[in-house]
C-alpha cells in the first residue's frame, strides 16, 4: 500500500519560496528583493566550448541520476552547480589554496577533461586547463556581476554570501 499523500505539500511548495525569497533576500542586502536574479550560468562562454564543459561536467560530478544527464529533464540543475563552481574558483583558491581538497578535484576534473578554449592565450610552464580554468572562473564571475547589479558584497559575512549562494538555485529550481 502507498503511503498516503500529504494534500497541503504542493500547496507549501508553491508557496513558501515566493512568500520568504523576498524577506530573506532584504535580509541579505539587496536592495530590490523583488528584483530579478540570474544565476551563474555557462552561456558567457559561448557554444564553441560545449564539450569541453561536458568532459569536465562528467569529470567533476559522479552522477547516476537519468533526469541529470545531459539530456535529461534537471539537466539544467547540474549545469547551474558546474556553472557556480568555475565561476567561484579563482576566489576559493584565492581562500583556500591549491591544496584544498575540493581545489585539487576540481584541478583533476578539469585536467582529466582536458579543458581547452581557443579564446584563452596559453603561456609556457602554466598547464593549459588551468589557465582555461581561470579564465572561465572570470568571465563567469564577471557576467554574474553584471547581471545581478542588486547582489551584496561578498565581503559581507557568511550567513549573508550563504543567502545570494541559495538564492541562484532557487532561481534554477523555479
Amino acid at each position: 500500500m502507498a503511503p498516503r499523500m500529504n494534500g497541503n505539500a504542493e500547496g507549501y511548495i508553491d508557496s513558501t519560496p515566493a512568500l520568504s525569497a523576498p524577506g530573506g533576500m532584504s535580509l541579505a542586502g539587496y536592495t530590490d528583493p523583488h528584483g530579478e536574479h540570474v544565476p551563474m550560468n555557462l552561456r558567457c562562454l559561448g557554444g564553441r566550448v560545449r564539450d569541453s564543459l561536458e568532459r569536465f561536467i562528467s569529470n567533476l560530478f559522479v552522477n547516476g541520476v537519468e533526469c541529470l544527464q545531459e539530456g535529461g529533464i534537471n539537466r539544467e540543475v547540474l549545469v547551474t552547480c558546474a556553472a557556480c563552481i568555475i565561476g567561484w574558483y579563482n576566489n576559493l583558491v584565492r581562500d583556500v589554496g591549491n591544496e584544498n581538497p575540493v581545489v585539487v578535484k576540481i584541478h583533476q576534473a578539469a585536467q582529466k577533461s582536458q579543458l581547452n578554449d581557443d579564446s584563452v592565450t596559453l603561456s609556457a610552464g602554466a598547464p593549459g586547463w588551468r589557465l582555461v580554468l581561470k579564465s572561465w572562473s572570470k568571465r563567469i564571475k564577471d557576467r554574474f556581476d553584471e547581471d545581478n547589479p542588486q547582489m551584496p558584497s561578498f565581503s559581507a559575512p557568511i550567513a549573508e554570501q550563504y543567502m545570494v549562494i541559495s538564492t541562484q538555485f532557487s532561481s534554477v529550481l523555479a
